[in-house]
């Protein structure tokens, strides 16, 4: 080995240590603590003053016409993906705050889904994070044969259409996750949990259910009235919901950029985030503040305990580390380049492989 390939094979080793020291250096220089709880807090306040307000006039104003129903659905369903993606997300991986109550508090918000906050922890803060993009371990790109995400998974003859119908099931998404998915992983103990944390688990999905169910159906049923269009701003404002949290997590992680593979194929766990992640549109400043900075993908599988307030800030610092490391830092500049390129990548997922050869 030439002298020159084991510097770099050095620096490979060492990325990850070496870009947390970068960062925290740079957090200590500007004096932010790496848990943003003022900032953080500060916003959940924001967004859940504004989506009282907003539900609150779609409970008042909802039965007037089936599109007045449709209309008012609208703008507390955008607000709710903003509370799960820049409040739920942040609490669900500790970087709210030091005080895990803060962190519990937050990480429960996910039961206006209807979600289990125990088994979405270990779906995707364990097995995404640890596994990301490794066929039969990310459950994230396990579609159950609906769709074919990357070469190791079986090819069917309806595949050759899912860059057509697959933006059709995406609104789907949190439907089936409240009404079978948590069901599902009960039932199969999918993350192999303990007895005792499976009983907590049943306990609280049987909770949240009812929770989710009292005020999204109940309560509507009751202001509104109709249970028709009760059913249409329910299927509405969960479709939005279901649809933008898909294409989300579908732009960093599956389009003609990401790797698909086994782990421990790089040296580095750095690396290996950075084969499997990329970035979109993190220039646009509305949008980062709407997702919770996860337009900045990257940065968050590196740093998932950091909170979301500094990626714009750690950014630059890893494109150069990358840059002096030989690393790809994958990153599409606009919402719609990495639409396209997921697009794309369906198209060439949805093309029957070719025979291997003998």
């Amino acid at each position: 080995m030439s002298s020159q390939s084991a510097i770099v094979s050095k620096n490979k080793k060492s990325f990850h240590k070496f870009m947390k020291g970068e960062v925290n250096d740079l957090l200590k220089t500007s004096k932010r603590p790496q848990k943003d709880v003022k900032r953080l807090v500060a916003k959940a306040l924001i967004l859940f003053v504004l989506w009282l307000g907003s539900y609150g006039v779609y409970l008042t104003f909802g039965g007037e016409s089936l599109w007045a129903n449709i209309l008012l659905a609208l703008p507390w369903a955008l607000i709710m993906v903003s509370i799960q993606m820049s409040v739920m997300h942040d609490a669900s991986h500790k970087a709210t705050s030091d005080n895990s109550s803060i962190n519990n508090l937050f990480l429960n918000v996910i039961s206006f889904l209807g979600g289990s906050p125990t088994l979405w922890v270990h779906q995707h803060c364990v097995a995404h994070h640890s596994f990301t993009n490794v066929p039969g371990k990310d459950h994230d790109i396990n579609t159950n044969g609906l769709l074919r995400l990357c070469e190791q998974q079986n090819f069917h003859s309806n595949h050759r259409f899912q860059h057509i119908y697959a933006w059709f099931l995406y609104p789907l998404f949190i439907l089936s996750w409240v009404w079978w998915g948590d069901f599902r992983d009960i039932k199969g103990n999918t993350y192999s949990l303990k007895p005792k944390v499976l009983k907590k688990v049943i306990w609280e999905t049987l909770f949240v259910k009812l929770w989710h169910v009292s005020l999204f159906l109940l309560l509507p049923l009751w202001t509104i009235g109709d249970p028709l269009l009760v059913l249409t701003g329910y299927l509405v404002s969960f479709g939005l919901m279901g649809f933008i949290m898909v294409v989300v997590f579908q732009l960093a992680h599956v389009s003609n950029v990401q790797q698909f593979s086994k782990k421990g194929t790089s040296s580095d766990w750095a690396e290996f985030q950075l084969a499997t992640t990329a970035n979109f549109a993190t220039k646009n400043r509305f949008l980062s503040w709407y997702l919770g900075g996860l337009n900045h993908q990257i940065e968050h599988h590196i740093f998932p305990n950091y909170s979301h307030t500094h990626y714009p800030q750690i950014r630059p610092i890893l494109k150069r580390a990358c840059q002096s490391h030989n690393f790809h830092y994958h990153e599409f500049p606009s919402l719609f380049s990495a639409v396209k390129a997921h697009q794309h990548h369906l198209i060439a997922m949805g093309k029957r492989p070719l025979p291997r050869s003998q």
